[in-house]
């Protein structure tokens, strides 16, 4: 399984389950053969094969597998919530993620009393487990408990995850498990480990203010991360870098950290053909941030250089992909490369191509012209402005009894279009190819008044 070989994997333990008299020999292999079901998504499987495993023999470990997979359910039942388009579907995607919820915590809840006569990593885990899912986290008791038994186990890299991972939960010593984290990681050889330890402990100074330090546990984590090719702590490590110089006013120093943010998320994804349902439920929060905060930098400019915009629009077509690559929770999507280049195709049809990037504070929008140049307009208006008006737009449209869509239409007329009128008037284009961000992409252009 460690090695990636899943479905080998599978053959041959569901061969050690057939053939086996012993039943904890049965009972491990049942939980192995959860634990591939789980790296391979297939979740419904996972959970009948851990399920069957504690029928056998109830231990800890495979309960805390449990637990840590009824919450990746939950978070794909939401998923599929988010994309239903039909309002009974959704419910029921809604009632299953609650379910898998109120099960997940349950489980949590016994793996904790299976807990308390263990002094094991497995013991902390089920601590994690609860403090995550539990409404009122860990009590002090809980605490002092974990803070021993983590204090108790010896160095190894299971142990720097725990730590980073309870110090999410121990807030009082956030600082000092980070740091534990990073010596025992230091301490056993292990490079990979220590630029997780600390880029957390750069995180942690981003969030107390103290961006000089967090700039400094940043540049380190990155060497450690190159060291090793852990692109996953690299670009982590790379972004943090990037928002500090970007809060310092370093444009230039802040984009150069930004190129490279992109470069090392698109190596780290390259080393997966499917997305986790953690990554995609953290999109949102992880992933596209990166995107529209390098579009803000680059467009931070009342007239936006040419090479700012092309980058812009590069930037741009990356995110879209990398939305599209997450819905589908695959990374095997790719541009066409084998496509004419835009430019040719524009100036073969006499078409022009606008662009619109909705930012949070301001929505731009990039005119492409058949002979190649370039036009950019700023609506200054956020994110949250442009959706209520489209989304009132929208729904005006659909009642046929009302003509207040035409003032509507109208005034997004006046954001999209007549900013660039003049130009499109002197070249007369053929088509006009609208490429949109967010709300926009919802609205039907021809009815555009």
């Amino acid at each position: 399984i460690n090695l990636g070989q899943i479905n080998l994997a599978q053959i041959e333990l569901e061969k050690i389950i057939s053939t086996s008299k012993q039943p904890s020999l049965i009972a491990r292999a049942w939980k192995q053969l959860g634990n591939a079901y789980s790296r391979n998504g297939e979740f419904d499987e996972a959970e009948q094969a851990y399920t069957k495993s504690l029928e056998i023999k109830k231990e800890l470990p495979t309960l805390n597998n449990l637990v840590i997979l009824l919450q990746k359910q939950r978070l794909q039942a939401l998923l599929q919530a988010q994309s239903s388009k039909k309002g009974e579907e959704t419910e029921n995607y809604l009632a299953r993620a609650k379910s898998y919820g109120s099960l997940a915590k349950e489980k949590a809840s016994l793996a904790l009393s299976l807990s308390q006569t263990e002094q094991s990593s497995s013991s902390i885990r089920a601590l994690i487990e609860w403090g995550e899912l539990s409404s009122t986290g860990l009590s002090t008791r809980q605490i002092e408990r974990g803070r021993k038994l983590l204090t108790s186990l010896s160095p190894s890299r299971n142990k720097v995850f725990l730590a980073i991972n309870w110090s999410e939960l121990d807030s009082e010593q956030t600082k000092y498990w980070l740091t534990q984290a990073r010596e025992i990681a230091t301490e056993i050889g292990d490079t990979s480990a220590e630029s997780y330890a600390l880029l957390e402990l750069g995180l942690l100074c981003e969030r107390l203010g103290d961006l000089e330090q967090a700039l400094k546990y940043a540049t380190t984590a990155q060497l450690k991360a190159q060291s090793t090719f852990t692109f996953d702590s690299l670009y982590r490590s790379q972004w943090l870098a990037g928002r500090s110089h970007k809060k310092w006013g370093n444009k230039k120093i802040a984009l150069a950290n930004y190129r490279n943010t992109l470069t090392s998320l698109d190596a780290f994804n390259h080393s997966f053909t499917t997305i986790s349902v953690e990554r995609r439920s953290d999109f949102g929060t992880e992933i596209e941030p990166i995107y529209r905060e390098m579009l803000d930098l680059l467009l931070d400019n009342p007239r936006p250089a040419r090479s700012d915009l092309e980058e812009s629009l590069f930037v741009f077509e990356k995110l879209k992909l990398a939305q599209l690559q997450n819905y589908f929770g695959s990374n095997c999507l790719e541009i066409d490369r084998n496509s004419p280049p835009l430019e040719e195709t524009l100036a073969k049809e006499n078409a022009v191509r606008l662009n619109s990037i909705v930012q949070d504070e301001e929505v731009h929008f990039i005119l492409q012209l058949p002979d190649g140049r370039l036009r950019h307009s700023k609506a200054e208006l956020g994110k949250q402005e442009i959706t209520q008006i489209a989304t009132d737009w929208y729904k005006n449209l659909r009642q046929t009894n009302t003509n207040r869509f035409k003032l509507q239409a109208e005034e997004l007329y006046d954001l999209i279009i007549r900013p660039f009128s003049k130009e499109l008037a002197r070249i007369d284009p053929k088509t006009i190819i609208f490429v949109h961000d967010g709300i926009l992409r919802n609205l039907p252009m021809a009815a555009l008044y």
